[in-house]
């Protein structure tokens, strides 16, 4: 099991993969799930979590489903 803060590395990294594959800017990202830039900078960086809503928003603005964005358990 990953620790809160590995997991959140990860689907930083997840996340930010699947922006930069669908063409977003993390500005663009960021207004699609209602953050802001550095928020969103943040979260990709893995130093803020991101709570259901956010992830389901995220990954309908990526084009991809919630669970390709999370990290395996």
């Amino acid at each position: 099991m990953l620790e809160p803060s590995a997991f959140n590395r990860q689907l930083g990294i997840n996340i930010r993969v699947a922006r930069q594959a669908a063409g977003l800017r993390s500005c663009e990202l960021a207004a699609a799930i209602g953050v802001s830039r550095s928020t969103m900078t943040r979260i990709e960086q893995g130093a803020r979590g991101l709570g259901i809503n956010r992830l389901r928003w995220a990954a309908a603005a990526l084009g991809v489903s919630e669970a390709s964005l999370l990290p395996p358990l």
